[in-house]
């Protein structure tokens, strides 16, 4: 089977798109925010390089950190449709606050920082759950899939979001004018918010739409259940068989218990015998 019957195949499994779409804008997310944080720093007013290096450094490293610590909630509980839909949440609002213009500097990184902790885990948790609904499917194959598309999808966004960053809309702000530090600019009561930005929060908004709609079996977890509880009651018979198995050709005793045969009571005898007789001279001296 080629690639392209196993992409197919994928496409038309239940419960498949809505984990691409969500890996997808994960992935289109971070790489926008990463090629435009140099301009937002700046136009937000942080013109030390060595701060907007530093700001891109924790970007990534917020990216890992989330990943680890989301993902592993997610493998315990399995919570996959839930946690898609906070960290769309989350996202939707630090990527708005990422595209204000005139918040303090401090709060504009802070932004930053919280769009890799709920934006990047939406991608391993993702690859995971398309994982689990298309069980048995080839999971190289799976992961190439959204690995394409979310590569393919961020390329094709990142000039539309260039051109788009040219155009300014303008926001309430109540903040503008009065919190300290925050850039000159605009009107007090009033911010602006580029393009770019705009294009971003209305996909997410579309995409944790869509994902409302997932209703897919986890196929791999009800085959890894079903596999423990088969396990389970093996060993329970085996524990059975062996607590249960008597003596060759012992019968039971009265009162409860086992009489041995005479061909296994008489070597029994005769080793108390020689014990007694061993111990007899031992005691005498």
């Amino acid at each position: 089977v080629g690639f392209l019957e196993e992409a197919g195949e994928l496409l038309q499994t239940p419960g498949f798109l809505q984990p691409l779409f969500a890996f997808v804008v994960s992935i289109t997310v971070t790489n926008v925010v990463g090629a435009f944080m140099e301009q937002k720093l700046r136009r937000a007013g942080i013109g030390d390089q060595s701060v907007i290096d530093l700001s891109g450094a924790g970007f990534e490293l917020a990216i890992v950190i989330g990943g680890i610590f989301i993902g592993s909630y997610v493998d315990r509980s399995k919570e996959y449709k839930s946690t898609t839909l906070a960290c769309l949440a989350a996202t939707l609002v630090v990527v708005g606050f990422f595209g204000l213009g005139h918040l303090p500097p401090v709060a504009i990184i802070a932004a930053l920082l919280a769009i890799g902790t709920f934006a990047g885990p939406v991608q391993p948790v993702n690859a995971e759950l398309a994982v689990e609904v298309t069980y048995p499917a080839d999971e190289n194959a799976i992961e190439a899939v959204q690995q394409l598309c979310g590569n393919l999808v961020s390329a094709l966004l990142v000039p539309l979001c260039e051109w788009a960053a040219h155009y300014d809309f303008s926001v309430p702000a109540p903040w503008v004018g009065s919190a300290p530090g925050a850039a000159p600019g605009s009107a007090a009561g009033t911010d602006s918010v580029q393009g770019d930005t705009v294009l971003l929060l209305g996909i997410v908004v579309a995409v944790a739409a869509y994902f409302l709609t997932f209703d897919a079996p986890l196929r791999r977890t009800e085959v890894d259940l079903e596999n423990c509880v088969g396990d389970g009651i093996g060993d329970d018979d085996d524990e059975l068989e062996l607590t249960m198995d008597p003596w060759p050709g012992s019968t039971p005793a009265e009162g409860g218990g086992t009489q041995l045969p005479a061909t296994a009571a008489a070597p029994a005898a005769s080793a108390a015998a020689s014990a007694a007789t061993s111990v007899a001279p031992k005691a005498a001296r």
